[in-house]
């Protein structure tokens, strides 16, 4: 019997599938390794937030054009957001969501490893983003869902969206763990729903100091002003509520924040606090901080306050990997002898707020006299909407201010649009352009100052 050899030949359509695919795997690469970039970056003090923008700009013909692939596209992401990347993943779980495939999204939440805390981010910032508006009815239902990660995803995205939810977060609250807790105050919060006021206040009183200041936070963006009298006496005790004392109080605040200051172990909040207050009674206490290890958050609240703007340029020397380092090297190292020649050390100059005492110093005595106590100030200036705005816009603004401005404009003249800081930059500028409009009609209602 004659046995042949079957040859199998490629054809045409299988080459050509064969090169959609692998463009179809590039898209998706670039989309992890820009994903990934816009992470850092918005994590990393010295850039820009405007400049982040030339990443979310590159990401969007990566998501087009796998969005628009067809099926051969869909059924790689299928495959790639269970076996690849965190970052792999955000671009599947975006193609997913573009193409209206909740049942995918679902899907592949269940078979992915919730453990990896990377993948978890990486679900929410797909679908904080790229959720459909029609898929609210979705999320609503995940409240109820017995996994901590999905009800925490559905806050989440209906926080983030804002979406009106009220009743199904509320009932997801009364029954949840902590774990699922703090995303569901934070989305209560962002969405003003006034019914979760009563519960919410018996979080101030929980141990967890976090859904403590989570639950005064969205009871204040309610405009209930009895917390800011909780806050108060709690701050006799603890140092969580003198943020949102910063933020939301009056003169009343003043004794507290200038006493939690002064004592001997300082936190980085007590000194914040008074930087976002704005009252100069608080300049001589951080004066006082430069020979601590708080002289950087001193440094930011004297600016805060006076606007001085007093920056200079330091050498950050490459931290040492003494698993890298020769026998020799290492012996040098333990003497506290120099490594390297002067002038050969790796590292980098950066541009950062002087923690030279004497500059400091210096510039009150010779400016002082423009400021008056009993008054509240801002990047020097009197402090109004339009120095929030200023803050909100400025790209030396470190993320945590713009968040706490953002905050503030809704507690203390209940303006809230939409705004978070890991918004797009596109979309944030939209915000800031609505509330510059808002700042245009409403400026004269309201006293410089206070």
């Amino acid at each position: 019997m004659n046995t042949h050899n079957q040859t199998t030949f490629s054809t045409p359509m299988d080459s050509v599938l064969e090169f959609a695919d692998g463009i179809f795997r590039e898209h998706l690469l670039e989309i992890s390794f820009l994903y990934e970039q816009r992470l850092a970056l918005l994590d990393d003090p010295k850039f820009p937030w405007l400049d982040i923008a030339d990443f979310e700009h590159r990401l969007e013909p990566h998501l087009s054009a796998l969005s628009e692939g067809g099926e051969q596209a869909l059924e790689l992401c299928k495959q790639q957001a269970i076996e690849s990347d965190f970052g792999e993943l955000y671009g599947a779980l975006c193609v997913f969501c573009r193409q209206n495939h909740f049942d995918l999204v679902m899907s592949t939440i269940k078979a992915v490893d919730l453990a990896d805390e990377q993948k978890q981010q990486a679900i929410i910032n797909a679908l904080k983003h790229e959720s459909l508006p029609e898929w609210e009815n979705e999320f609503k239902k995940l409240c109820a869902s017995k996994n901590p990660f999905e009800v925490s995803l559905a806050a989440e995205v209906l926080g983030f969206q804002r979406r009106e939810s009220g009743p199904e977060l509320l009932k997801a609250l009364e029954k949840s763990d902590l774990i699922a807790a703090s995303k569901l105050i934070w989305a209560l919060g962002r969405i003003e729903y006034q019914a979760a006021k009563p519960l919410l206040l018996t979080f101030l009183f929980q141990k967890d100091e976090t859904l403590a200041s989570q639950a005064a936070l969205a009871l204040l963006r309610m405009g209930d002003s009895q917390v800011i009298d909780e806050c108060l006496r709690q701050a006799l005790t603890h140092t969580w509520p003198l943020v949102l004392l910063a933020v939301s109080a009056g003169p009343e605040a003043l004794d507290v924040l200038l006493q939690h200051a002064t004592i001997e172990e300082h936190c980085p909040d007590s000194l914040l606090a008074l930087g976002l207050f704005g009252a100069t009674e608080a300049i001589p206490i951080l004066l006082s901080q430069f020979s601590t290890d708080m002289a950087e958050q001193a440094a930011l609240s004297l600016n805060l306050i006076t606007g001085a703007d007093l920056y200079e340029d330091i050498f950050v020397p490459e931290p040492i990997d003494e698993d890298a380092l020769f026998d020799h090297e290492k012996e040098k190292l333990s003497r506290g002898e120099p490594l390297y020649a002067p002038g050969e050390q790796p590292g980098e100059t950066v541009t950062r707020l002087s923690q030279n005492p004497e500059l400091w110093q210096n510039w009150w005595e010779q400016n002082q006299n423009h400021f008056a106590y009993g008054i509240r100030y801002r990047h020097g200036r009197l402090f109004s909407l339009s120095c929030l705005l200023q803050t909100l816009e400025s790209e030396k603004s470190p993320r945590f201010l713009r968040q706490w401005a953002y905050e503030e404009w809704v507690i203390r003249y209940g303006a809230n649009f939409p705004f978070e800081i890991d918004m797009f930059t596109n979309n944030q500028k939209q915000t800031m352009a609505a509330y510059a409009q808002w700042l245009e009609n409403n400026q004269t209602k309201f006293q410089a100052g206070k």
